[in-house]
């Protein structure tokens, strides 16, 4: 594997911020499978393993990263993860292979790693040192607006793009007196409520559980002891909530986590395309990036038409003797079909 590639900024998902908080909301879930790789009790060296049915038929125990959910442990989903605090614990890729190597485990799950950068490398590499097998599971593409100058980036923006996403403000306004307002971590349950509301309008299903806004609200603060800031941020009109916008920025990267808006409030007024100008025009202004992570929207992918960057996110799991595991599940899949032929 090459040595020479850039590593992607530092993921505002493997800090301790994350990593902590979410330990400290799911660590009894996973208890039983948890392993201090650094005995320091720092999360970002550790792992959990959790039991898995691969294909759906073969029972395996799959190793994952503490900050990320799997299978039936269902989490807020983290990105751009890396392997870097894991390999820094053990002194060296090859080193941590061997303490892989002593852990009883099937599968390994290393999701959304920035592919083309060193993150992907390190992953590669310590898959390259034993006889393991590498299934990629997924690819994504990651979008974000890189630091330029704000001007510039709007004379690159196609006509009905800068339509939607900054040139309807003046209609919004001839619906009221509109204002942008912050929630305070005080208030923060308050905001994940209207974040909620505005998801099940749009999407029949609210956006976080009680247990992730738990976590995320320990997240927020975590971060915010760190130096970082957390952005839950309403769009008012004559003083009601029409929009929401929960951000984050860590290490001049500001990471657009969730949205939601009012469906029926104005015909052609884009509440959440409004909603995202507003936040792209104080990101580049202050002269940082603006991350827009993975997914699509639910009509068309917006995060393309207003992106100037994309970075492919790939999921890779690692597999001890793949080919038993496999001859496995062929054994009992034809033992099914033997027995299903036997009762006809």
């Amino acid at each position: 594997m090459s040595n020479n590639l850039h590593s992607h900024s530092q993921s505002v998902f493997r800090t301790e911020a994350w990593t902590q908080a979410w330990l400290d909301t799911w660590g009894k879930d996973i208890s039983k499978g948890l392993i201090d790789l650094g005995g320091r009790g720092n999360p970002l060296e550790m792992l959990y393993r959790i039991p898995h049915r691969f294909k759906r038929v073969m029972p395996v125990s799959v190793l994952c990263l503490v900050g990320n959910g799997f299978g039936t442990l269902s989490t807020p989903r983290s990105e751009y993860n890396d392997i870097s605090d894991l390999i820094r614990e053990s002194g060296s890729i090859h080193e941590l292979s061997k303490e892989l190597h002593k852990l009883p485990w099937q599968q390994m799950c290393l999701t959304d790693i920035a592919a083309g950068y060193q993150e992907e490398d390190d992953v590669l590499s310590l898959i390259d040192f034993e006889p393991w097998g590498n299934h990629l599971i997924k690819e994504e593409p990651g979008y974000s607006i890189e630091n330029m100058d704000f001007d510039h980036y709007l004379a690159k923006l196609g006509k009905s793009t800068r339509l939607a996403f900054f040139n309807r403000r003046s209609r919004l306004e001839k619906h009221g007196e509109v204002q942008r307002q912050q929630y305070s971590l005080i208030e923060i349950e308050q905001f994940f409520q209207l974040l909620n509301d505005f998801h099940i309008q749009r999407w029949g299903n609210p956006c976080y559980s009680g247990q992730s806004m738990n976590f995320m609200k320990n997240f927020c603060q975590r971060l915010i002891d760190s130096g970082g800031e957390a952005v839950p941020e309403a769009i008012m009109v004559d003083g009601q909530p029409v929009s929401v916008l929960f951000d984050v920025i860590w290490q001049n990267r500001r990471y657009n986590l969730q949205s939601g808006y009012h469906e029926h409030f104005a015909h052609k007024i884009p509440l959440g395309s409004l909603h995202l100008g507003y936040a792209i025009e104080d990101t580049l202004k202050a002269r940082q990036n603006y991350d827009f992570l993975a997914g699509q929207g639910k009509k068309t992918d917006y995060k393309e038409r207003i992106a100037t960057h994309t970075t492919l996110l790939r999921s890779h799991i690692a597999t001890r003797s793949y080919w038993k595991i496999v001859k496995s599940v062929q054994i009992k899949a034809q033992h099914r079909l033997n027995k299903m032929s036997h009762h006809q």
